[in-house]
Parts: structure tokens; C-alpha cells; sequence
């Protein structure tokens, strides 16, 4: 039997349920008991150690990778939902990330030669790049909150001042073409065509003139859905989609 002895100190969470799961997956013969270090794995041999490393690989990254996370959001000087929200897109970039296989073989290396596993200080000093990715994941989901936040308050903005400017034409069609070009009309049939059609661009140009009605005809097949999501915004009960 291969017996192995994991430390458990400092970490978050029921770690022993948390890793008996993964051994189950790994379909091999285990028993895990509590020990003065923490918990302690005999796992019958051949297999034990690839058995082992595969389920530790899985309880760091994906497991108390979430408890790290959590603990980094929970720094970010946020409101409790938006630390809610950050925490929950890191955890989807930290999946994209994760390098279970290179955690694995690094624990398999390291558990042929030590009996005791410290997992709070393996993460801290033998996974720097996996808890670096960690750290970028939550800041690049805080970053995004920011700029979402940023962009709701813009479209906010531009709603009001439609709402009280006066409006120079009575109704504008918008006709949205499958490679990314656009129409504009009036009731005139004045027209202007965009070869590109450049969200940030064609609001500005639309928020100038304020018509009191605006008739998206889009037939891009959800090309410009982003402008789609700005007009809606902007032009809240004066503009309506036809697909």
C-alpha cells in the first residue's frame, strides 16, 4: 500500500470530503483517515501515486482554486454582489487556465520523494504561475465589472439627454446589413450609408439627431448585436427591431 500523509493547515473547506471525491473519480482502491498533520491516503499499489496526484491536481485546481479566489475577490473594495460577481467570472477564467496535468505530474514528482504533502504552502511556493493566473483572472473580472459599470452609466447618460433634447426629425430607419455596413433614411428618404458601422459612431450620430422614433431593420444576423444593446439603451420606447 502507498501511504501518504497531506497537511492540511491554513486550508479553507472540508478538504478531507473534498478529496475523498476526487479519489473516487480516479475509480482506484483508497482509504483516507485523520492523522496529527491532518489526513492521511493509503492507496493500494500499482497506481496508488497516479491515483493520488491525479486527485490532489484536481482538489488545488479546482477546489480550493475557488477558495483562493473567493479570498482575493473578498479584498477588492466592491459591494458584497459585485465581489459576488467578480468571484464568479474569475472562477469561469480560471477553468479556461487550469493546467491539472502539469500540477499532476509536479505532485507526482514530489510525492515520490516526500511522505508529507503541506498543501497550503505546495500552492504557495510550488504553483507560483497557477496562483499568478489566479490573480489576473480576478482582476481581469474586476476590470470588466469596472467597465461594464462604466458603460451602463454612459448609456444612462445618453438616455436622459435623448429624452429631454429636442428632436431635429421625426423617425430615422436604420437598415443593418450582413457585412457589417448600415443605412440610415429619413422620412425624406435623405440616406446615408456607413461601410462600417461603428457602434460608438452611429450613436452619437443618432443621439444628434434624437428622432422621436427609430426603426432598427436588421438583417446582419446578430452581427451588430452590441449596437443592437446600445440603441435599446439609449432609445428606450422610441426604437423598435425588425429581424
Amino acid at each position: 500500500m502507498l501511504k501518504r500523509r497531506i497537511d492540511i493547515e491554513e486550508c479553507e473547506g472540508n478538504v478531507h470530503k473534498l478529496l475523498e471525491r476526487r479519489l473516487i473519480q480516479t475509480t482506484h482502491v483508497f482509504t483516507l483517515s485523520q492523522c496529527t498533520v491532518g489526513i492521511e491516503a493509503e492507496l493500494a499499489e500499482p497506481g496508488g501515486l497516479d491515483a493520488l496526484s491525479t486527485a490532489l491536481a484536481l482538489l488545488l485546481c479546482r477546489d480550493l482554486c475557488q477558495f483562493e479566489l473567493a479570498k482575493l475577490a473578498d479584498h477588492l473594495p466592491f459591494p458584497l454582489v459585485e465581489k459576488q460577481a467578480v468571484l464568479a467570472e474569475a472562477i469561469r477564467c480560471a477553468r479556461k487556465v487550469e493546467r491539472p496535468g502539469a500540477v499532476r505530474r509536479a505532485l507526482k514528482a514530489y510525492l515520490e520523494e516526500e511522505e508529507i504533502l503541506h498543501l497550503s504552502g505546495y500552492m504557495r511556493f510550488r504553483m507560483p504561475e497557477t496562483v499568478g493566473a489566479w490573480r489576473l483572472c480576478v482582476q481581469s473580472a474586476a476590470e470588466e465589472l469596472m467597465l461594464e459599470k462604466e458603460y451602463l452609466e454612459l448609456m444612462g447618460v445618453l438616455k436622459a439627454f435623448v429624452q429631454v433634447k429636442p428632436s431635429r426629425v421625426r423617425e430615422i430607419s436604420l437598415l443593418l446589413h450582413p457585412d457589417g455596413s448600415c443605412t440610415l433614411t429619413d422620412e425624406s428618404d435623405a440616406r446615408i450609408d456607413y461601410d462600417s458601422c461603428d457602434p460608438d459612431r452611429l450613436v452619437s450620430i443618432l443621439v444628434e439627431m434624437a428622432p422621436e422614433r427609430l426603426t432598427v431593420y436588421d438583417l446582419s444576423g446578430q452581427v451588430n448585436t452590441p449596437l443592437a444593446e446600445m440603441l435599446s439603451r439609449v432609445f428606450a420606447g422610441r426604437v423598435r427591431f425588425v429581424r
